[in-house]
């Protein structure tokens, strides 16, 4: 989700600093509110999906599929080897595309706090800290995102310079922020919120928008 922060506060009540806990007092984003969504009657009515019809609508996207490819007129073409998948890849990096797939069935439990810690890293942390460089790219290296994580005791936010998580609002908001009831189910939800204000190399609104969700997809 993408958010202009440009006129977000705190909730009444929610401390923005860190008391001191971790060195000098550290401003922090609003809780990202404008990125909740909101759930209507309507929107929370099942849609009845007949399988029958389904099926039929995916056969018929297969057929599209292989007709547009049959379409295709080629100079040349040059046969790759499946088997060579894995020679030209880290073992360990080929492991993990292997594995990769969308879930939508989580356990309950907790993340431990070094898994919590590196999936945080990974997604927006420092690895040139001397430079203010991050692990991800992002556009004219504007930093635009704040990243929130949503669990059972409240909103927090990631600050990757100081490695803390600052809370920002109490309470279980995790079903705020989707109308997929997975999201309740998870431990951890995370939301990237962009704040356009930061991307002043980008003067067009619509570019910036683009960017944010190219970055998004670096962080993700």
């Amino acid at each position: 989700a993408t958010w202009d922060a440009g006129e977000g506060s705190f909730p009444e009540g929610v401390d923005n600093t860190t008391n001191g806990k971790y060195g000098d007092a550290i401003e922090a984003p609003a809780a990202p509110k404008a990125a909740a969504v909101t759930l209507t009657n309507d929107a929370k009515k099942k849609t009845t999906v007949n399988p029958s019809e389904k099926a039929g609508k995916d056969e018929a996207a297969r057929d599209i599929k292989k007709q547009n490819m049959e379409k295709r007129k080629f100079l040349n073409t040059r046969k790759l080897d499946p088997a060579m998948h894995e020679k030209g890849l880290d073992a360990t990096l080929f492991k993990t595309l292997l594995m990769r797939k969308t879930d939508r069935e989580f356990l309950e439990e907790e993340l431990p706090e070094e898994m919590l810690s590196g999936l945080l890293w990974s997604a927006y942390g420092f690895n040139r800290t001397e430079e203010g460089k991050r692990v991800v790219p992002s556009a004219c290296n504007s930093q635009e995102f704040d990243i929130y994580l949503f669990d059972r005791e409240g909103i927090w936010l990631y600050d990757a310079e100081h490695d803390l998580l600052g809370m920002v609002e109490k309470g279980d908001h995790r079903g705020e922020i989707s109308m997929q009831k997975h999201f309740l189910q998870a431990p951890v939800a995370l939301v990237l919120v962009a704040d356009y204000s930061r991307m002043e190399k980008i003067k067009d609104a619509a570019d910036r928008e683009f960017y944010a969700a190219a970055d998004a997809g670096y962080i993700s």
